[in-house]
């Protein structure tokens, strides 16, 4: 594997009458924010793509939208990501990492967070939604001292003046 890539999903509509927590939309600035980050992940990925999506409705929804700008992958959604801590998503990257250069995991806080800062003791502690991590395996090191080469929020694209993705994409 050469990179590993934590995406938090994009920001939830709390006011769309869902009756769960589960069953939540991405919201309209989800889906604008979610645009951004997604085309600036594409140089990292490369390879063999698999993606892991929690099965909550805004994971599914960051991943459909989120590949829209993406190449070809596999993805399988996972039941357990919902809720997951620190250590279940590592198993689960674990298991699956055989054969793949590349694992996007879409999911939640605070498992994403505390993941990341695991990987990575000097990342923020805070991932924001629709926020992207990019690790770098090196050396053959898996989910230990891995460098982080990119921390893709909305907000720093935006402040770095990062192009819009829907002019990428003309």
């Amino acid at each position: 594997m050469r990179h590993l890539i934590l995406l938090r999903h994009a920001k939830s509509d709390w006011f769309s009458g869902a009756d769960t927590d589960f069953k939540r939309p991405i919201s309209k600035r989800g889906q604008r924010d979610l645009a951004l980050v997604a085309a600036a992940l594409r140089p990292f990925l490369t390879g063999k793509i698999l993606c892991l999506v929690s099965s909550a409705l805004r994971t599914r929804q960051t991943f459909d939208l989120g590949a829209s700008y993406w190449p070809e992958m596999t993805s399988h959604y996972e039941d357990s990501l919902y809720e997951a801590s620190a250590a279940e998503i590592k198993q689960l990257i674990e298991r699956k990492v055989a054969g793949i250069d590349t694992i996007i995991v879409i999911g939640h806080n605070p498992g994403l967070s505390m993941l990341v800062h695991e990987l990575q003791p000097d990342s923020p502690l805070h991932m924001p939604t629709s926020c992207a991590c990019v690790l770098q395996v090196n050396d053959g090191q898996l989910l230990s001292g891995m460098p982080l080469v990119a921390f893709l929020s909305p907000k720093s694209l935006k402040e770095s003046g990062y192009k819009n993705a829907q002019k990428e994409q003309e």
